[in-house]
């Protein structure tokens, strides 16, 4: 049996910030280290899924509100570039495209499969479209 490898949390933070920055394939960096890219691609996904949880308890602490309507923020960069990546991995790349109207099927598909059908963690694994939705019924329910 082949012995698992452990790495270190500072290796895995500097493999997750390379990959982040985008300079660099996923294959890429996997291809420089003793790593398969699906892990590379993990440490990359688990600090943008827990980058609420950082500053969750401060944020209840000072009853500050997040918004996220503000132009220039570079977390929501981080947010779009990650949505980006992830159509970019699961729907382009994976289909042979050559015309515009394929493209625009394969990332409407994707969008709708984002959206409704793929539970997130950043969302208590609900679907972007359910977790909409329990806002809305929650704002309803207290403006009344």
């Amino acid at each position: 049996m082949k012995k698992r490898r452990n790495f270190s949390d500072k290796f895995k933070a500097a493999v997750a910030l390379e990959a982040l920055r985008g300079d660099k394939t996923v294959q890429e960096i996997a291809a420089n280290r003793p790593l398969h890219p699906t892990q590379v691609s993990t440490w990359k996904r688990q600090p943008i899924e827990r980058m609420a949880n950082v500053f969750s308890d401060k944020i209840k602490k000072a009853e500050l509100k997040i918004l996220m309507d503000r132009r220039g923020r570079y977390i929501d960069n981080i947010f779009i570039e990650q949505l980006r990546q992830s159509l970019k991995q699961e729907a382009v790349n994976l289909h042979e495209i050559t015309e515009w109207f394929q493209a625009k099927r394969a990332i409407d598909d994707w969008i709708e499969f984002y959206n409704s059908g793929r539970p997130l963690t950043t969302l208590d694994k609900k679907t972007p479209d359910a977790a909409y939705a329990t806002k809305r019924e929650h704002e309803k329910r207290h403006d009344h």
